[in-house]
């Protein structure tokens, strides 16, 4: 009672039912599982994908920068006196002359993840502030010269400068030859400053003032 079994009919009929015929049965041979050695092989090489997708994120998220360049220029209008102000917190900066219709040219290469980009100018005060703000010095401690950001300056040789500039982890090649500077102040941490006037200044420089920190400072023909 409660359990069913086949009837005589049912089991002859079984009997009777041909099987699946097996298309190896001719040569005896049976089906392998896949080599184990391939299937290793393939774990390996995933493996070591994987490793090396996080060895370049580390990476990537060690050193966090991201490295922009900006130009940037201004055409000359007005031909009096101008302010310029020049902050520069690390790497190379290099500032000179230029003949170009222009008050100033400006090109500089700077890590966006912690540097902003300064270009401002007052056509009022006519004042123009340039460089860039948010940078530290340890760009300079951490990093080799390919790595450091860069700035390159050209002012105009028809404008009357009053210049300042407020540099820190630098390396400054200021050549000022050829320029009407009316004054000069410079303020230097610990860089490698170079003041060279390769051509007498246009005008009466008033005042030229210096304070360097521990720094390297050269001038080279102020006379």
């Amino acid at each position: 009672a409660g359990c069913s079994r086949a009837t005589g009919r049912d089991a002859s009929s079984r009997a009777r039912r041909p099987g699946v015929a097996n298309a190896n049965a001719g040569d005896g041979s049976r089906r392998r599982p896949a080599p184990r050695r391939g299937r290793k092989r393939r774990h390996v090489i995933y493996r070591a994908l994987v490793l090396a997708a996080a060895f370049g994120a580390a990476c990537q998220s060690a050193s966090g920068q991201s490295w922009r360049t900006v130009e940037s220029a201004r055409r000359l209008r007005d031909s009096s006196e101008h302010r310029v102000r020049v902050r520069y917190g690390a790497g190379r900066i290099e500032i000179g002359a230029t003949s170009s219709p222009v008050l100033y040219a400006m090109t500089i290469r700077y890590d966006e993840t912690t540097s902003t980009p300064l270009h401002s100018y007052d056509s009022t005060a006519r004042l123009l502030t340039v460089g860039v703000e948010g940078q530290s010095d340890r760009f300079s401690r951490n990093f080799g010269d390919k790595s450091k950001g860069e700035m390159r300056l050209s002012l105009s040789r028809s404008v009357p400068v009053d210049l300042s500039l407020a540099l820190g982890a630098t390396k400054a090649t200021l050549d000022l030859g050829g320029l009407d500077i009316t004054a000069l102040q410079l303020e230097s941490g610990a860089s490698e400053t170079v003041v060279d006037f390769s051509t007498p200044n246009q005008g009466r420089m008033r005042t030229l003032a210096a304070d360097i920190g521990a720094a390297s400072f050269e001038a080279r023909n102020l006379a």
